[in-house]
């Protein structure tokens, strides 16, 4: 119907259009198609980042990201989600008008999680989330991922069907230095995967030949790396400062 749902953080008090909203803390706007606001919210939660949104083909909206401080409600009529020690990743699904649906949150033991970089949406209406771990964290499965590089795949309801974490089997931690910041999902249910690197790299296929550049990754059906093809754009090793995960 050409609406548009924005996500993202603000700070102070701001009038999208239907009365001002105040807080340091993740907002949602959602506009029709000539830009009238349709309805406004804020999520609670402090130092969030609303990362991705995207829609489902039955018109809700999907929103993912991370909070710091603070207990967050997404949407109109949700569970209020508790405060983490360190940090909490977050699937949720909201109506047009703005109303929760559900929401799955991710957190570690440690209080920890991470932040979640992609988000995508098939055809069928499952979901896949990509991003950091900063610690071993149940995405699911009932037995906590490692650190570094993940993805994972959910229905339509926001269950569990697969992930990868860690992703980059020659360095499971944190620091591994690889960026998977773009996902989609196939007609067929495989999911896409691409992003960047700097470091040694094994994503299931075999240690990649270079040490920086970009990376996409084809044939991940239910977590098996299959018909694995990569696609490398080497690039200039990177300079004092810069992580070196810039994709072509």
């Amino acid at each position: 119907d050409g609406d548009i749902v924005i996500v993202g953080t603000m700070q102070g008090a701001i009038d999208f259009g239907k009365g001002p909203l105040v807080g340091n803390t993740m907002a949602e706007v959602h506009l029709d198609a000539t830009g009238k606001t349709k309805a406004a919210q804020v999520y609670g939660a402090l130092n969030g980042n609303c990362l991705r949104v995207r829609h489902k083909p039955d018109g809700n909206v999907i929103v993912a990201g991370a909070y710091r401080e603070g207990t967050a409600t997404f949407g109109t009529g949700g569970k209020p989600q508790p405060p983490p020690v360190s940090a909490s990743m977050f699937v949720a699904e909201l109506t047009p008008a703005g109303a929760n649906v559900r929401t799955t949150r991710f957190t570690s033991g440690g209080g920890g999680a991470g932040d979640i970089c992609a988000l995508a949406v098939g055809p069928n209406g499952g979901i896949a989330v990509a991003g950091k771990l900063d610690m071993a964290t149940d995405l699911g499965s009932g037995t906590p991922g490692g650190q570094g590089a993940f993805v994972a795949s959910f229905d339509d309801k926001q269950a569990w069907l697969w992930d990868r974490a860690p992703f980059n089997s020659l360095s499971p931690s944190f620091g591994d230095f690889l960026f998977p910041n773009a996902l989609a999902i196939t007609s067929s249910g495989t999911t896409l995967v691409g992003g960047g690197f700097n470091g040694k790299v094994d994503l299931g296929g075999g240690p990649l030949p270079i040490t920086y550049g970009a990376f996409r990754i084809w044939g991940v059906t239910a977590g098996i790396l299959n018909n694995l093809r990569e696609r490398l754009y080497p690039e200039d090793p990177p300079v004092s400062g810069d992580s070196g995960d810039r994709p072509r």
